[in-house]
């Protein structure tokens, strides 16, 4: 079961949402999304959207969907196919779900079916069984508000942003290793963070533009020379 906090729209297909129609553009909002389990109840992350940001939500249950993949494929490429098509009474027929939704949510979606791919490389390299468990993310474009007297009275874009709440799995070792476990968990870790920079750069890059991302991987391997603390219980 998957719930969110009813400060957003949501179109036909309950993943795609636009924050803009609960506030006034640029007002700070609040986002509750959750995954409930039978075995371990809800799961459960809170944000703080701004209204006018576009906001994708993909869902990983057990595997990347390969049917709602080939779907948001026809969406695309007939989004293209008008695009090209110059024709002005086509044109009109785009709504922003089109035009700026479908692109994001196959970013997320991405984002996941990649990971689910790599996954199951690094278990049968790692003797691990494993199984990915329901999870969920949110690509989103950013905006940066300026105030007057804590009223918004402008805003500017700053850009995309992936934010994977949750990213569940469940492993064990063939051998019963619990220090490899260990291993190759911390291995999942790092490859689900460095993931959040690297979709979007190959999918927003061009040959002329290429487009530059971070994640805390990234940041912590461009960090040389600079004190890292890691805090313990």
């Amino acid at each position: 079961m998957f719930k969110t906090q009813p400060t957003a729209e949501f179109s036909a297909d309950g993943q795609t949402t636009h924050s803009g129609a609960a506030g006034t553009l640029g007002g700070g909002l609040q986002e509750t999304l959750g995954l409930y389990s039978p075995a371990k109840g809800w799961s459960t992350s809170r944000n703080a959207p701004v209204a006018g940001e576009y906001r994708a939500i993909g869902l990983d249950l057990q595997g990347a969907s390969p049917a709602q993949a080939r779907t948001l494929q026809q969406r695309l490429e007939a989004t293209q196919a008008i695009i090209q098509s110059e024709d002005a009474a086509q044109l009109a027929t785009l709504t922003r779900h089109e035009l700026v939704g479908d692109l994001m949510q196959g970013t997320i979606l991405s984002y996941f079916a990649l990971n689910d791919v790599q996954d199951e490389i690094a278990r049968q390299s790692a003797e691990t069984v494993g199984y990915r468990q329901p999870s969920y993310g949110l690509f989103a474009t950013a905006l940066e508000p300026q105030y007057w007297f804590g009223v918004p009275r402008a805003v500017r874009f700053a850009g995309l942003g992936m934010d994977v709440d949750l990213a569940s799995h469940q492993s064990v070792q063939r051998n019963n290793d619990h220090a490899a476990w260990i291993g190759y968990n911390r291995g999942l870790g790092a490859r689900y963070s460095a993931m959040e920079h690297l979709v979007p750069e190959q999918l927003f890059s061009t040959e002329t533009a290429p487009a530059e991302g971070i994640s805390a991987v990234k940041a912590l391997a461009s960090a040389a020379g600079q004190r890292i603390y890691t805090i313990t219980a």
